[in-house]
């Protein structure tokens, strides 16, 4: 009989009485609340392990604990860079990877009154679903996946798939596959570091979670919501770690360096502009991840206390057509030729004096109606 078979449940599980899903190395309860994850040792057999004579008496060593992601930057000799001046692209300067706290008063309130949860609830389903439906959406670039695509978002995709075809029929199904895979992405990550992953694995463990979370955060069923609510903290400590590693990607150059399978010639021009839109792509995804990360937070926050609360203030593109661009070069003549409306939410009330509805894309109109209401958006240009 295999050990997995006669596994116990662990032993933070056991004390508390609650189920265990005995997974490894960690439960799911303990991986979300950072717990260390120990189970109970197996019953004495007539089996005796026998070590072998090289690890006998070896003394345990300490390990020097490490600065987060420092082996991102001791790798950097080792990694191709760009020579486009893409450290200082517009988009990676230091300034904009700064979180900066919203001041008091400094933007509007926004009451989250049912017709205004239902809303956003239908705007943040269509972020997602649309990325089945279409193969892209404001939340997911259509290039983004299409040369690494992680198993997590290839669980998150197969999970979506089954929550647009659902019926009465296979409601329990369908939430049995979202219980079961936001587990596995726990377990998954329970004990990876952080430095551990690159900018876009950490991307693509956000979005995997963000989905799971959102899908649960918005079900009718208790159980659910309760798992989604559950991994709101881990999906806030996932986007810090998030942020941070595309900060350190972009200020060595590395945001955009393409895969090692990539067919284009280095050195040519198109070569450069390719790779400047990749990394734009990268960066802008993470920011919009980051934003939603945020609103779900929030959304848990004022529908108990009817304010929005602000976890930090980033900056992101809202002109229409700059995310949807189809070519990088489509990319960089919209950028090179108009304002794309790159700013913090903190600025974004002048789109609503210096800009017409079809100037801003369906993110930007999303923040707007987050920041000053429906009604403003709605009424924007009537005058």
């Amino acid at each position: 009989m295999s050990s997995a078979a006669e596994t116990k449940a662990c032993d933070r599980c056991a004390k508390a009485k609650r189920k265990c899903d005995r997974g490894q190395p960690a439960c799911v309860r303990c991986a979300t609340r950072e717990l260390t994850c120990t189970y109970p040792a197996p019953r004495p057999s007539c089996w005796v392990l026998v070590n072998s004579a090289s690890d006998a008496g070896r003394p345990e060593t300490d390990v020097p604990s490490m600065p987060l992601f420092a082996n991102v930057l001791e790798s950097v000799s080792a990694q191709p860079r760009l020579q486009t001046g893409l450290s200082t692209g517009w988009f990676l300067t230091p300034e904009t990877w700064v979180l900066q706290p919203i001041p008091k008063g400094g933007l509007g309130v926004v009451e989250f009154v049912y017709p205004t949860l239902h809303r956003l609830r239908r705007q943040i389903h269509s972020l997602m679903l649309d990325w089945v439906s279409k193969g892209s959406s404001p939340l997911i670039h259509a290039r983004l996946y299409q040369v690494r695509f992680p198993r997590c978002m290839q669980d998150a995709y197969m999970t979506l798939s089954a929550y647009t075809t659902q019926v009465p029929q296979t409601e329990k199904m369908v939430r049995r596959i979202i219980s079961d895979r936001s587990a596995q992405l726990m377990r998954q990550y329970a004990r990876t570091s952080p430095s551990d992953l690159d900018a876009f694995e950490h991307l693509a463990r956000v979005q995997a979670l963000l989905i799971f979370t959102a899908l649960g955060f918005f079900d009718e069923d208790d159980g659910l919501r309760h798992i989604a609510t559950t991994q709101l903290q881990v999906l806030e400590r996932w986007s810090l770690q998030m942020l941070e590693a595309t900060r350190l990607a972009a200020g060595v150059g590395l945001l955009g360096v393409s895969p090692p399978n990539s067919q284009t010639s280095n050195g040519s021009n198109e070569h450069d502009v390719e790779m400047m839109w990749h990394a734009w792509i990268i960066a802008e995804s993470v920011r919009r991840t980051w934003f939603m990360s945020c609103t779900l937070q929030a959304i848990h926050t004022v529908t108990h206390r009817y304010a929005l609360q602000c976890h930090g203030d980033i900056m992101f593109t809202l002109l229409t057509g700059v995310f949807d661009a189809p070519t990088c070069w489509a990319w960089a003549k919209i950028c090179s030729e108009r304002d794309i409306s790159f700013m913090s939410r903190m600025h974004v009330r002048r789109l609503l004096g210096e800009k017409t509805p079809d100037d801003v894309d369906f993110f930007g109109k999303m923040v707007l109606e987050l920041m000053y209401g429906v009604s403003k958006v709605q009424n924007w240009g009537a005058d």
